[in-house]
């Protein structure tokens, strides 16, 4: 069954699992820190309450002046 979760919804999830993973969220989306990128997705993909068996969208940015 198709659920919907805010992202503020499943950013408390995801900082109970993944602490301190989560730069910032809204009702839309949430925002990882890279280093926790796979932990985060894993555990999204493994929960069988939540079930994500897709993903649709990773983006990433660089910047020339300021690069990690």
């Amino acid at each position: 069954m198709t659920q919907h979760h805010t992202g503020k919804e499943m950013a408390s999830q995801v900082e109970q699992q993944v602490p301190g993973s989560v730069m910032s969220s809204d009702e839309s989306g949430l925002l990882v820190k890279g280093q926790s990128l796979l932990a985060v997705a894993s555990w999204l993909k493994d929960n069988p309450e939540l079930d994500f068996n897709y993903l649709s969208s990773v983006t990433g940015t660089d910047y020339y002046q300021y690069f990690e």
